[in-house]
């Protein structure tokens, strides 16, 4: 007879916890974050309003992390349907940004100019994806990223050749324009980033799994093989995933020139900043691809306050590095689905 779980004889499993728990990893960031505004910065020691400096940080990073959002929620389709690494995601980035600033040369308005770009960006991925990388995909991994390595050099120097390497800035009739937060100025370009991040999440986690191409496109990056059986076209929603990551790089493009400046030799840069966010939010999910941006963003302001400009990635990636090492699967965990 088995005996029962109330039985003496009976022993309960033992759950095993993990040191490393999602828990302790975000305590573990906030520490990080917050170790060189109390080192560096006591309360009241060499600054004449130290609330302003910290309130500065916090909406700075929140800012600044908006960008590194909308460049990493392009990244995580592609990279949860067609398990590539897209390195050439950041020269798209930044060929959208030249183009909403050659559109400003004619008086169009720089985030009007996506409803030129955008639809470019969407119908050039269809056959980025349809000729190149699933062509490359049949020869294993180092191929797509030898494809990707190559359309990066393609655009970089084509950008280069159009535009020469002189760094450029987009600007608008309201890129002067500025708001202030208590004692915190920030210009509005700043927070028109955040609202648009923040508004394709909502609408591509709306997108994702309300829509049955949404749900098409989940089932395939959870598995194509079934996904095929079931009836879904694994080519067409790969191609469709690769154009909804560029009409994301799209975006980004148009809202970077107007917060940064930008070269043809950003795209890489770019690139490496959308992965970290990827790999601290969790690889294969948009709430993810948030979560991360957000938190390298507040990273690297700390980093540029309160250690200077030239260790302003240091903090960012050396979180990255933590996450990377004790929680490969991100701050949210490993997720099977968007």
């Amino acid at each position: 007879m088995k005996s029962s779980p109330d039985s003496p004889g009976h022993q309960q499993p033992v759950k095993s916890r993990r040191f490393f728990s999602r828990r302790r990893i975000v305590l573990l960031i906030i520490l990080i974050a917050l170790v060189p505004i109390l080192v560096f910065v006591p309360p009241g020691l060499g600054l004449v309003n130290p609330q302003a400096y910290y309130q500065a940080v916090i909406l700075s990073g929140l800012l600044t992390g908006a960008l590194y959002v909308l460049i990493a929620t392009g990244l995580t389709v592609v990279l949860g349907v067609m398990k590539i690494v897209n390195l050439v995601h950041g020269d798209f980035i930044v060929l959208a940004a030249y183009i909403s600033f050659w559109m400003t040369g004619y008086g169009v308005d720089p985030i009007l100019a996506l409803v030129i770009s955008l639809p470019i960006f969407f119908v050039v991925g269809l056959p980025v994806q349809r000729y190149l990388f699933s062509k490359g995909v049949k020869f294993g991994t180092d191929a797509p990223l030898l494809v990707a390595f190559g359309l990066s050099n393609i655009l970089e120097y084509s950008m280069l050749t159009a535009w020469t390497a002189y760094p450029r800035i987009t600007t608008a009739s309201y890129s002067t324009v500025i708001l202030q937060i208590g004692p915190v100025i920030l210009p509005i370009t700043r927070l028109m980033v955040l609202g648009v991040s923040i508004g394709c999440i909502v609408f591509l986690t709306l997108f994702l799994k309300r829509t049955y191409t949404g749900m098409a496109i989940r089932a395939t990056s959870m598995d194509w093989e079934i996904a095929s059986h079931l009836g879904i076209n694994i080519n067409r929603i790969s191609m469709l995933a690769y154009s909804i990551g560029l009409s994301l790089a799209a975006v980004a493009g148009a809202f970077l020139g107007l917060v940064f400046s930008f070269s043809p030799a950003s795209g890489i840069p770019l690139t490496l900043g959308g992965f970290a966010a990827i790999v601290l939010g969790g690889a294969g999910s948009v709430p993810g691809a948030f979560v991360g941006g957000i938190v390298l963003g507040y990273a690297q302001s700390v980093g540029s306050f309160f250690l200077g400009n030239a260790y302003t990635n240091l903090i960012g990636y050396l979180i990255f590095f933590i996450v990377l090492l004790f929680r490969p699967s991100g701050i949210l965990g490993k997720v099977p689905t968007f």
